[in-house]
């Protein structure tokens, strides 16, 4: 069974506006590579510094030693704040998922974001 992420009841909520790289986009073998949500914040907290986004399920790709990223600046209630990665691409060809949950500063996780690649 896949593992779920339970929304909090606080102020804290996103909606998905954007990513680069898409979903479906072509990296090669070993490749590293960065990730990059953009979510508004649609809640009444300003995200902080200390939230964070982490893997969550499927195939971590993120770069390795890397559990967790910070946001690099606050993001208000009705902006856009971006959510970045560091990635390395498997070294087998295929086609592969990674989800990451976003958490505040109580690692409390309140949206998933997911990407998937295709490894050439």
């Amino acid at each position: 069974m896949a593992p779920t992420a339970t929304p909090v009841l606080s102020g804290d909520k996103a909606s998905y506006d954007s990513q680069t790289p898409q979903d479906g986009t072509h990296v090669g073998r070993g490749q590293a590579f960065d990730i990059y949500w953009y979510l508004l914040n649609t809640g009444t907290t300003t995200w902080t510094t200390d939230y964070t986004v982490r893997f969550f399920s499927g195939t971590n790709f993120t770069k390795p030693g890397k559990t967790r990223y910070y946001l690099q600046s606050p993001v208000a209630p009705n902006t856009v704040g971006t959510l970045a990665v560091d990635a390395v691409a498997p070294n087998n060809p295929g086609s592969y998922s990674m989800s990451l949950v976003l958490g505040n500063e109580n690692d409390e996780n309140f949206y998933v974001v997911d990407i998937t690649i295709i490894v050439d």
